[in-house]
């Protein structure tokens, strides 16, 4: 073995050479060998592990006890449980009901990592592995075919939000050729009994649409134009996947291996998985944010300039806020390199795309520029606790690998190059504005704010790699970040998904039952099941039968109307909420 290694010429060997060197001229030699070669379980011992690695694992493992602690407090208050007389407090439910499980998880990680670390960090010879750009592909394709299953074995198919049903609710207004859909003028004085969740009225005209701005829903739109609207968070999944490869090797042209790490830690993160599986537009802010930055990182190509195009699209998904907080740092980055040409032509694209999403929600949705969102701002004393659950679902829902490798990268800031230091900086741009936003993220699957800002996270994941092979050697990083996949697609990933899934199960069989009714109204009292408002969906032209009706706030005069003009009607009563999972019972006092 000695001489082969001697041959490769990637060492050279003396006669009185020590066993230990000759341990790490073999690893240096497996590790800058591209070939691929077959399977080897013989494991190498490495060099003894740096404190700092017991630092940031312990740091790892006290957000992981700081989350669970924070979700059996919560289990102890009223806000922890699901209550039909409050409508919004779904996050904490979610958390308190889910975390301790995922995070124990992470826990449990940590201290395998620790024995590893504890015994020198033996790590396998060789691991086989396909060639780079077919391990892309395989990649997205995994990711595509994850998603696209779990949308409906986890999901049911179901828009369990309010976020995500206003996507295709926009979406069949777009298909029927209008932006805004007139409602009938029986419906007009009744509107406030039908009306979906974040649907904006205007009772001049009397129509209705999504309170979003419109570019997501125009791609559900496309996808729903052929049926395939549930095709269309996968699809941009795997779009994420081959952006990240291309802007990954952009940035390390050399190591064509690198492509491949942060394509896996991205792809069997369970969050990223989860939430393609779902209707919000958080994959779309991911997969438009890393297709901008594959555009911008490489500003001697023509399709630089692109960027900015691509960045007014993403400003106007559904909300700008998430790509303005991506994408402030590398804008910045701009002036600072007193690049003035780029800067002008930046700027310029961006202000006319501003200026005309401002006018869409100014034509559209005048109730915009009367709200008063300074209260949606400031210092509030829940948001200290709510940034410590967001912190926990990072830790929670992110791959194995990614926590410590993410802090050994952000430890060497300073030694980064420029476009990692402005990831960095996106990255804590991003969690760190909602320290200041008084309203927690409600329902969402992990951190879904920080979700835009997934990708500039891996990349600095994927520099903490660089760390962790100098300070262990690559065949053990690559070991660590190979067994840590491997975790989180077969055990953490599945934890989540039945998490997600025995939680939506409820909503989707009460929908479904909603839908199917043989009535042409089918009313129910929001307020006898937790989280039930949301099911009052109607299809935008009013066409399709049944019409949900909400009793909340509904006059007799209302309901004699309605009883004399669709005979056919269904009342859904607290016993059948009941039988559809949902939780119809205040639950008992807590202290």
């Amino acid at each position: 073995m000695l001489e082969a290694v001697s041959k490769s010429g990637a060492v050279a060997l003396s006669d009185d050479v020590s066993l230990l060197e000759t341990q790490d001229a073999l690893r240096t030699s497996l590790s800058t060998d591209d070939a691929v070669s077959p399977p080897d379980a013989r494991m190498l011992p490495t060099k003894k592990p740096e404190r700092i690695l017991w630092f940031y694992l312990a740091a790892i493992a006290a957000v992981a006890l700081g989350g669970i602690a924070i979700a059996l407090w919560i289990r102890t208050k009223p806000t922890g449980h699901p209550d039909p007389a409050n409508w919004f407090n779904v996050f904490y439910v979610l958390f308190a009901r889910n975390e301790p499980a995922g995070l124990i998880l992470v826990l449990a990680f940590a201290a395998l990592l620790a024995f590893w670390l504890g015994r020198g960090c033996p790590a396998f010879s060789r691991v086989w592995a396909p060639r780079p750009q077919f391990a892309t592909v395989v990649l997205a394709l995994l990711v595509f075919l994850l998603a696209t299953a779990g949308s409906s074995l986890v999901f049911h198919q179901h828009a369990l939000t309010a976020d995500e049903h206003m996507a295709d609710f926009q979406a069949k207004i777009f298909l029927s050729g209008k932006i805004q859909q007139e409602i009938p003028e029986f419906w007009r004085p009744m509107v406030r009994l039908i009306i979906p969740t974040h649907a904006a009225y205007d009772p001049a005209k009397h129509v209705w649409m999504s309170s979003y701005l419109p570019v997501y829903a125009a791609l559900r739109a496309a996808f729903m134009s052929v049926g395939g609207e549930w095709l269309t968070n996968p699809l941009l999944a795997a779009v994420s996947i081959f952006a990240l490869a291309g802007l990954t090797r952009n940035l390390w042209p050399q190591d064509r291996w690198k492509p491949v790490v942060a394509g896996t830690l991205l792809a069997v993160s369970p969050q990223f998985l989860v939430m393609s599986m779902t209707g919000y537009a958080m994959p779309a802010h991911l997969a438009f944010n890393l297709f901008w930055l594959w555009l911008y990182s490489d500003e001697k190509k023509k399709r630089f300039w692109l960027a900015p195009f691509i960045g007014v699209a993403a400003l106007g998904l559904h909300q700008p806020f998430f790509h303005a907080l991506f994408v402030t740092p590398f804008l910045a980055r701009l002036v600072l390199s007193r690049r003035w040409k780029a800067s002008a032509w930046f700027a310029a694209v961006y202000l006319i795309g501003i200026a005309c999403w401002y006018l869409w929600w100014k034509r559209f949705f005048p109730a915009f520029s009367n709200s008063n969102s300074e209260s949606a701002f400031g210092l509030y004393q829940r948001t200290v606790l709510v940034q410590g659950m967001y912190l926990a679902l990072l830790a929670g829902w992110l791959a194995f690998p990614v926590p410590l490798l993410a802090l050994l990268g952000f430890s060497q800031l300073r030694k980064l190059p420029p476009l990692l230091l402005d990831a960095a900086a996106s990255c804590i741009l991003t969690f760190g504005f909602y320290i200041f936003v008084r309203l927690d993220q409600a329902h969402g699957w992990g951190d879904r704010y920080f979700y835009g800002a997934l990708g500039c996270l891996i990349l600095i994941a994927v520099a903490g790699w660089d760390v962790l092979a100098e300070k262990i050697g690559r065949p053990a990083a690559a070991t660590f970040v190979a067994f840590g996949a491997a975790a989180a697609l077969f055990v953490q990933l599945p934890v989540r998904c039945f998490q997600a899934e025995d939680f939506v199960r409820p909503f989707a069989s009460a929908s479904a039952a909603f839908q199917s009714s043989n009535a042409d109204v089918v009313a129910y009292e929001p307020r006898m099941a937790w989280y039930s408002a949301d099911l009052r969906r109607n299809d935008p032209a009013l066409e399709k039968r049944p019409i949900i009706v909400s009793f909340f706030t509904m006059k007799e005069e209302e309901a004699t109307l309605l009883q004399k003009t669709f005979p056919r009607s269904r009342l859904i009563s607290e016993d059948d909420l009941a039988s559809f999972g949902l939780t119809t019972k205040r639950p008992a006092k807590a202290d």
